[in-house]
């Protein structure tokens, strides 16, 4: 049985987020730069917390329209 405490600290990690997300782990790790969604790096591993998962909306991010500084049009996931 798990405690409202519990559940407002679970995390998942950054390949289960951008499985969720539809996108890559490099977006996820971009998203947590940009102060985007939540987490905390663990032993080399990042951990995103479920709850800014769950409130984030990427069709309500600034910038989420544009490409990445790269230029690649988005073929690297970064939209």
């Amino acid at each position: 049985m798990s405690t409202e405490k519990e559940d407002q600290t679970a995390q998942i990690s950054a390949e289960a987020a951008a499985a969720r997300l539809g996108t890559t782990p490099l977006k996820i790790l971009m998203l947590l730069k940009q102060k985007k969604l939540e987490g905390e790096c663990r032993e080399g591993s990042w951990w995103i917390t479920e709850s800014s998962l769950q409130s984030y909306h990427p069709d309500e991010a600034v910038g989420a329209t544009t490409s990445c500084r790269t230029g690649c049009s988005g073929s690297c996931g970064c939209h």
